[in-house]
């Protein structure tokens, strides 16, 4: 599954890209050097993950499993 998730900023956005064979159930990943506002989009919102931001970390998980 490639993961890409859109990092929104005021400038630009970023698309971040995950490869694994194994199944995924969640994600969190730390940004520096930019002012996150958001995320989402692309195989997480496909996958039906709800993603959210704070503190320029990113997290992402699925209540369904």
């Amino acid at each position: 599954m490639t993961l890409c998730i859109p990092i929104v900023s005021f400038i630009s956005f970023v698309d971040v890209f995950y490869d694994s064979d194994a199944d995924i159930y969640g994600f969190q990943f730390d940004v520096d050097g930019v002012e996150l506002v958001g995320a989402g989009g692309g195989a997480a919102d496909d996958a039906g993950f709800t993603t959210s931001t704070g503190n320029n970390t990113v997290l992402g998980f699925s209540f369904s499993g």
